[in-house]
């Protein structure tokens, strides 16, 4: 990731030239990969699924947001970084159905990426 800058010089076939300069900027996403989850949860519940990710990022990664959705109130965390990547906690409401979760990663350029599975709510 970063900006780019360039100087080229353009001759003529008659031997005149001219100096242009050339910005740019190269933009990676940061790699989200789950590396373990829980894909059904039955009431009652009290804890929610675990959900554990990896990012990877050459710029840095500033934050790694757990989201979801399904057939009750989105919500959505803050995950935490620790030893084997970042977890968190998606605790959907008691409502039976599939929930759709995503680990939405953002690095230090603005750049984001995501991973994510679905999880089965049932029993309520």
């Amino acid at each position: 990731d970063g900006d780019l800058a360039r100087s080229l010089t353009v001759t003529t076939a008659a031997g005149s030239s001219t100096g242009l300069r050339l910005l740019g900027a190269v933009e990676h996403p940061p790699v989200v990969t789950v590396a373990s989850a829980t894909s059904s949860l039955v009431c009652p519940f009290t804890t929610g699924a675990p959900i554990r990710v990896t990012v990877t990022d050459e710029s840095g990664v500033t934050s790694v947001v757990l989201s979801w959705t399904g057939p009750g109130a989105a919500g959505q965390v803050n995950m935490r970084l620790g030893a084997g990547g970042w977890s968190g906690r998606v605790t959907p409401e008691a409502v039976n159905g599939t929930w759709t979760w995503a680990a939405t990663a953002t690095d230090a350029r603005g750049n984001t990426g995501s991973a994510g599975a679905v999880l089965v709510v049932a029993g309520c």
